[in-house]
């Protein structure tokens, strides 16, 4: 097992965003180490006294109950709704989400699609999901014209809402309405980082600014969306979008 030392403080671990938790234990010092499953397997080790003050020493519990709470809304809000689609999830080196799916909807492997070139070979080797070597712009533009409709997408950024040098999720986003086949009531859940805050700029503006853009990209291609929930853990927002007739 490899580890490294993880700083909280700097980076809000925006690019473990994905990981899982895998132990949680406290050393005489005070010190807490956390150990996460992936590969290599990562860790830090952080006084609590060195915690971001917005944080608390709930920090870690809170996280990983939030992306649980995320997992079951959207499965149960899916069955709540009938929907019968295929799925596409922007999924982590451990296939999370695509193993609560078949746990909680029973959806066959070739229902679940996953496109991340980063961890691909994981994800074939965890045997949940139809595995794309490409990012989702990629694969939304390879896709055959007769696939079938998706009513649930799960985009799991481990960016600001505004992207980076490798990813857009608002060029995801327009491409997602422009090519991609959605039912009536599909759902989709878009998770990413919170801009570092000033006096002037907070995290609402950054959430107001994502279920802007998302709604009125719909609406550009005749469609209704309505923000049905959202979810905040420290600098990690999950807003989650239902289609209306």
């Amino acid at each position: 097992m490899q580890s490294r030392t993880y700083d909280l403080r700097s980076s809000g671990r925006c690019e473990s965003v994905t990981d899982e938790i895998y132990s949680v234990s406290c050393k005489k010092d005070g010190s807490v180490i956390v150990k996460y499953i992936y590969d290599p397997v990562f860790s830090y080790q952080r006084s609590v006294e060195d915690l971001p003050e917005d944080v608390g020493d709930d920090y870690v519990c809170s996280s990983i109950e939030e992306k649980r709470n995320v997992r079951e809304f959207l499965t149960d809000t899916y069955m709540k709704r009938e929907l019968r689609g295929q799925v596409l999830a922007l999924d982590d080196a451990n296939a999370s989400f695509s193993s609560h799916v078949h746990n909680a909807l029973k959806l066959p492997i070739n229902a679940v699609h996953t496109p991340n070139p980063f961890v691909c070979r994981r994800l074939v080797k965890r045997k949940m999901s139809v595995v794309y070597p490409h990012t989702i712009g990629q694969m939304i533009r390879n896709l055959p014209s007769k696939h079938k409709p998706f009513s649930l997408i799960f985009l799991d950024y481990m960016c600001t809402f505004r992207g980076n040098s490798t990813t857009s999720p608002q060029k995801d986003i327009l491409l997602l309405f422009e090519m991609l086949k959605l039912t009536q009531k599909s759902l989709i859940a878009i998770t990413f980082c919170t801009r570092t805050r000033t006096k002037k700029k907070t995290a609402f503006e950054d959430v107001d600014e994502a279920t802007s853009f998302f709604v009125e990209s719909a609406a550009t291609k005749g469609k209704t969306a309505v923000l049905l929930k959202s979810f905040r853990y420290h600098t990690i927002v999950t807003l989650i979008f239902g289609l209306c007739h």
